[in-house]
């Protein structure tokens, strides 16, 4: 209903669009001509003789940005049916490919402000600015979710980029503001984050994992690329404060760079307050199978880099207060 209504706006406009049927869970069998492949509906709107010109939409997502299509809807063979005319670009229904990414860069932004007290219990600030399929994702959950249960996607959320603890305040930008990334902002606290009580206390960086593609076994095997998906940047930040008088001992640094991705890490202190800051960009679609050695390598590194801490020396602190 939502495309025929759009169809017919756009008609009233003097713009013509074509229906679309296409598979939103697997690529259809150019070989096998059955209406049974197709399970879902769009538009694409032809604008001049380049079809990569073509504007594809959808409006199921209902607060996708302009030409954006969800990722499993990316990169397949679509069946476009003309409804007629004698402009350029009107022919006999015909298989067709959707863009195989989205229409602008996709950015995810993690910033993560807090202090640790010195009984060890960590309170912080998270803000997520985002574009691109993460983005998607996050607009319609905030879209189709009541304020009322936002504090539950903000506990997902958490979860999901490896956070525990109790999650408050969480607020989200207007999902239907499409032209801005999406944010997402909430506050965490964990109890007994930093255990003063040992001997060489470790101060875990509140930062996410960064999801980088796993290689599958038929891939390790060389039978085939990985494919890693639209390029992608990825960058997370985090400022801890300590108790005054803290001293630490920062990370090693990491710097890698390759064709098809870059990584680098940076640690820094001053007074009391740790800084640490990941950047990853994946620039190609896919690891070639003769690279993908080499990827390990750098998905290795990466993890190892993630998995440092930071270490606090005790002596200068004063005495432990009797309650945070």
């Amino acid at each position: 209903d939502k495309h025929t209504l759009l169809e017919a706006l756009l008609a009233a406009a003097g713009i013509r669009a074509y229906p679309v049927l296409i598979s939103s869970a697997r690529r259809i069998d150019p070989d096998v001509p059955s209406p049974a492949q197709f399970d879902h509906r769009m538009l694409v709107v032809p604008t001049g003789t380049d079809t990569k010109d073509w504007i594809w939409l959808d409006t199921s997502t209902e607060v996708a940005p302009f030409r954006m299509l969800a990722a499993r809807l990316r990169g397949k063979l679509a069946l476009v049916i003309p409804t007629g005319g004698s402009h350029v670009g009107a022919a006999p229904a015909r298989l067709m490919e959707t863009p195989e990414d989205p229409p602008s860069r996709q950015i995810q932004q993690i910033r993560v402000t807090g202090r640790v007290s010195r009984l060890g219990k960590l309170t912080a600030h998270v803000h997520y600015s985002m574009t691109g399929d993460n983005a998607l994702t996050l607009r319609m959950a905030f879209h189709r979710t009541s304020p009322t249960d936002w504090k539950q996607l903000g506990q997902l959320l958490s979860l999901n980029d490896g956070f525990r603890g109790e999650v408050t305040n969480v607020s989200a930008s207007n999902p239907a503001q499409t032209r801005k990334p999406f944010e997402v902002d909430y506050e965490i606290t964990q109890a007994k984050f930093l255990d003063w009580s040992r001997k060489d206390p470790e101060l875990i960086l509140p930062l996410p994992s960064i999801g980088i593609p796993a290689v599958p076994d038929r891939a390790a095997g060389g039978t085939g690329a990985l494919q890693l998906g639209s390029p992608l940047e990825v960058d997370v930040r985090a400022s801890i404060e300590l108790p005054r008088g803290s001293g630490v001992h920062l990370p090693v640094p990491v710097n890698i760079a390759r064709d098809y991705a870059t990584y680098r890490s940076s640690y820094s202190s001053r007074d009391n307050m740790v800084t640490a800051v990941r950047h990853v960009v994946f620039i190609q679609r896919e690891i070639p199978p003769e690279l993908l050695a080499d990827y390990l390598a750098f998905a290795r590194a990466l993890r190892m880099d993630e998995a440092q801490n930071v270490a606090v020396e005790t002596k200068a602190l004063p005495p432990r207060p009797p309650k945070d």
